[in-house]
This record gives C-alpha cells, structure tokens and sequence, in this order.
C-alpha cells in the first residue's frame, strides 16, 4: 500500500540532514568540516549556489552509500536487505510514475530507506561510508604524490 510510504517535507530522515551531526561529507577529505545540508532553505538555493557538477557528485555519492548500505544490510540484517530492496524498488516505481512527493528520487529514497532500516543501522552504514571515503581520498593523495615524486 503507499499510503503507508508517504514522504514527509521534513528533512529528519534524509541522507544528507543535519542529524546526526556527523552528516555525510562533501569533501571526502577527512579533516574537512564542510557538510552537505538538505534544509528547505538550501534546497530552494540549490539550483543557482550548487553547480552541476556538485549535483553530480552528490547523487554519486548517495549512490555508493546505497550501494554499500546494501551490502551492509545483506551480512548484517538479511530481513531488513530485503525490505530496504523493496523501499527502493517502491521508491524508483513512484518517480517513474512522477508522483511529485517522489519528484527527487534522492531525496526520496532517503527519507524511506532511512525510515524503513532505523536509525542503528543508516548511522552504522554512515559511518562505513565515510571510512570507504576517507580510505579512497587518501589512496588517491597517495597516488598524486607517487606521481609528483617520479
């Protein structure tokens, strides 16, 4: 039924709000302090402050999330695996069908994937995440200074 899956204007269960205060970063450099924030205020800003390749970068990033939160969910909790792929699969289907409460599939999928799986495990997946991150930004500073050495 979706009327049970409605998704709330709030931003409390959303990817990238402002709870918990480790809230996900856009600079996967560990030492950063800049965060992404999903206020109603930045998002009807959006469109002009962010550029296009920040969007990108962002939805990117929500897609590795979901995709290591997967895998998390998968060994950890295989009930939970199995209605998060029905969260996500009932989100896709409404944003195809342009419900507009779906209109953003991120944002969306945000707040039902949070909703559906708790918040135990969306922060132990956050916290994953930021590790797959870091360890990736360091690989990548490794790389460059390999590279500027030789």
């Amino acid at each position: 039924p979706s009327s049970r899956r409605q998704v709330s204007n709030d931003n409390a269960g959303s990817f990238h709000g402002s709870t918990p205060p480790q809230s996900m970063p856009s600079n996967p450099h560990p030492r950063s302090s800049r965060t992404i924030s999903n206020s109603s205020a930045d998002r009807a800003s959006s469109g002009s402050n962010m550029s296009a390749e920040k969007q990108r970068r962002k939805k990117e990033h929500f897609l590795l999330f979901v995709k290591l939160l997967m895998k998390y969910l998968e060994k950890k909790d295989p009930g939970m695996h199995g209605r998060a792929k029905e969260t996500v699969k009932h989100c896709a289907k409404e944003h195809k069908e342009q419900n507009p409460r779906y209109a953003s599939l991120t944002d969306s999928m945000a707040k039902e994937l949070r909703k559906t799986i708790g918040d135990g495990h969306w922060k132990r997946a956050q916290e994953h995440f930021q590790q797959y991150m870091r360890k990736k930004w360091e690989e990548k500073k490794k790389l460059e200074q390999q590279k500027a050495n030789s």
